[in-house]
């Protein structure tokens, strides 16, 4: 059934979500960061990715950018980050 979810995976998926919404939260769950790239660097980041030795996750920084100059919105760049992931 592609594309077709049950009830009990919804719940479950539901369940998952929250359970790292609470442990975000709370600052019991921290993600491992390997690297940072500026924006500017995205395939620099890319190509790190792909060679397998990444350990953590890479994230690309965004700087300049006005929606992400708030406070809330820098913690929780620098908290969670965007992924690169082949």
């Amino acid at each position: 059934m592609v594309g077709r979810s049950c009830c009990r995976c919804q719940i479950k998926n539901q369940e998952i979500v929250e359970y790292l919404r609470e442990r975000i939260a709370s600052g019991q769950f921290r993600p491992v960061i390997d690297r940072r790239y500026p924006l500017e660097q995205i395939v620099e980041a890319y190509r790190y990715v792909e060679t397998g030795q990444k350990v953590g996750n890479v994230v690309i920084t965004a700087g300049g950018l006005g929606f992400l100059s708030s406070p809330r919105a820098s913690r929780v760049a620098s908290e969670v980050g965007h992924l690169l992931t082949p």
